[in-house]
């Protein structure tokens, strides 16, 4: 089991919760890191959001990294995806949750996608689009 002591933010609709990743994380989760910056990054989104719909057991987040900003980025997610209802979206400010899970990794960027079993573990992590259906 990971360990990690950040609360984030996580906006489900209107809706605001505190929680820690460790515990969002303990049923089958994919979460999807992503910037603003990152035009593969919005095809991700959208990507998840098809997942999301067709498996509705499945958690799924979208984690936006803001290295400069301590401001929720709500609006610029709801207007840069406006269908996205469905997602949990997580505001990493400073970029501290996604610097833990890719510290041992030979290559980092956007987006980045970690498949947690429903130990809390990171099961699998991808760089770039992958398709979500085969993973």
């Amino acid at each position: 089991m990971f360990i990690f002591a950040t609360q984030l933010s996580i906006y489900q609709g209107d809706k605001v919760e505190k929680k820690e990743l460790k515990d969002i994380a303990k049923v089958c989760a994919i979460v999807v890191f992503w910037t603003k910056n990152c035009f593969y990054c919005k095809d991700s989104l959208k990507q998840l959001d098809n997942f999301k719909k067709k498996y509705k057991d499945i958690q799924c987040y979208a984690v936006d990294i803001e290295r400069e900003s301590n401001q929720p980025a709500l609006e610029k997610y709801k207007k840069l995806c406006p269908t996205l209802s469905k997602i949990s979206y997580i505001l990493d400010i400073g970029g501290k949750v996604f610097d833990y899970y890719t510290k041992n990794e030979p290559a980092r960027g956007y987006p980045y996608v970690i498949i947690f079993n429903k130990k809390g573990e990171p099961k699998s992590k991808h760089l770039g689009m992958c398709d979500l259906e085969k993973l």
